[in-house]
Order: C-alpha cells, then structure tokens, then sequence
C-alpha cells in the first residue's frame, strides 16, 4: 500500500472526525532494510523480544547516538 502524505493526512482526518486531533506516532510493522533506511534515526525506536521465567514481552529501545540515548 502507497499513500502521499496529503492522502494519508485526509483518510486521518476522516477516521477521527476532526483536523484538530493530530497523529502522533505510527508503529510500523517491518523488516524491510528499504523502509527503515527512510526514517531517521531519531525516530526509530526497535522492538526486542525479552524473555523471562514467567513471559514473555516487548521492549522497545533506541539507537544508540540520538537525543533519546542522552543520560540524564
């Protein structure tokens, strides 16, 4: 599927009823090499499967060198 931003902005638009509810994050579900060298690094956060005794989760982490690893 290809949708133009201004097509994508639109369709949102109609999904939530109103231009004054603005997307915020979008989770894209991929592992093509060619879609994830078009988002910035500072934006790209990467899932990991950690498995414990008791279950199994999702941990979400950056990259390393982008204003997300900065220590505080």
């Amino acid at each position: 599927m290809r949708m133009s931003a201004v097509s994508f902005t639109v369709w949102w638009e109609k999904l939530t009823g109103s231009p004054d509810n603005p997307m915020r994050q979008v989770i894209v579900s991929i592992h093509s090499p060619a879609v994830v060298r078009q988002v910035s690094d500072d934006s790209l956060l990467i899932a990991e499967l950690k498995e414990a005794v008791r279950d199994r989760r999702v941990c979400f982490n950056w990259l390393p060198d982008t204003w997300r690893a900065v220590e505080v």
